[in-house]
């Protein structure tokens, strides 16, 4: 108490009983320990040294059974201090966890967020650039339609003449009915109508557009009606002009021999991309220009010529005289 002149304060009784145990003074320890009881009670921390050292001190007084009952506390405290420490780490475990939880599952809605509007912007994308790749494509058929009407009516006078001419062939044929004839006749009529149609439509691309593409479909179906007996046709009016493409030109196929026939009819490329709906100018000269590969036709006969010397060899097989739309 030297050192403290008597007025040690109450948080430092533990250190005073520590040092009166270590010299051996322990009634003096004992007192000092055991008034600092109500600093003691604190913390468990501080309740731990209290125990302990008192726990020590009564032992070496040989109270072994106050001595027993203070480890017995330091025991309980150090047990409860323990699963406290272990509660703690396991819910900072926990915390950790689910924190880790928490940052995989932000991080997997980023990417998907990302991926989403990735994916929208690209749908976005697609979808704008099908708009415009429509749009330019319906521009460019509203213009093939109106070319092809352009000549449609520039050829229709010649075309309807080349159709009576037959007409009045196939009608000397009493015992023959050409469904080609017919359906001819009535795609020139529909034709002749579209025609008219096209001025009344001229300012409204769409509804031109519509009307178009109803002709051409309705053409479209009967398409076979037309090509149905145009064979036949020739070989009545010019001769077995496609047996002898058969026979001899083997790598020729229905439309290259439908062509051919149409040919034979005097109907000019401009005529037959009319009656076919060839709205595309291109596609007519492509086709003959594929035809005339697999005739090899030099280039100085024409398509033209070249059939009519097919015929010519014909009638002077068969000593038949060929109509007079081939001559």
């Amino acid at each position: 108490e030297r050192y403290c002149n008597g007025a040690a304060d109450t948080a430092q009784f533990f250190l005073l009983s520590n040092i009166y145990h270590r010299l051996g003074n322990n009634d003096s320890a004992l007192y000092y320990i055991e008034h600092y009881t109500h600093r003691a009670e604190e913390s468990d921390e501080t309740l731990l040294g209290y125990y302990a050292l008192k726990s020590e001190i009564l032992g070496d007084m040989q109270r072994y059974r106050e001595a027993l009952a203070c480890n017995e506390k330091y025991t309980e405290i150090t047990n409860r201090v323990h699963y406290a420490q272990q509660q703690s780490s396991i819910k900072e475990m926990e915390i950790k966890y689910k924190n880790r939880l928490l940052a995989q599952s932000y991080k997997m809605l980023h990417m998907r967020h990302i991926v989403v509007t990735v994916i929208l912007t690209v749908a976005v994308i697609l979808f704008l650039m099908m708009m415009l790749l429509y749009r330019r494509y319906k521009e460019a058929r509203i213009n093939e339609y109106y070319h092809l009407l352009e000549d449609a009516k520039y050829n229709y006078s010649s075309l309807k003449k080349q159709f009576d001419t037959l007409k009045q062939f196939a009608d000397s044929q009493q015992d023959n009915k050409f469904l080609f004839i017919n359906t001819l006749d009535i795609r020139i009529e529909t034709l002749r109508r579209l025609l008219e149609m096209t001025d009344a439509y001229k300012n409204n691309d769409e509804e031109f557009y519509r009307k178009c593409r109803e002709y051409l479909r309705l053409c479209n179906d009967n398409k076979e009606s037309v090509l149905g007996d145009l064979q036949k046709i020739v070989t009545l009016y010019c001769g077995n002009v496609p047996d002898y493409l058969r026979q001899h030109y083997p790598r020729l196929n229905n439309d290259d021999i439908n062509i051919c026939c149409m040919e034979c009819l005097h109907f000019t490329p401009q005529q037959i991309r009319i009656l076919f709906n060839y709205s595309n100018n291109k596609s007519i000269y492509t086709k003959r220009n594929r035809l005339r590969n697999k005739l090899r036709l030099p280039h100085n006969i024409s398509l033209g010529e070249f059939l009519q010397s097919i015929v010519y060899e014909l009638q002077n097989q068969t000593q038949t005289p060929i109509g007079e739309a081939c001559g």
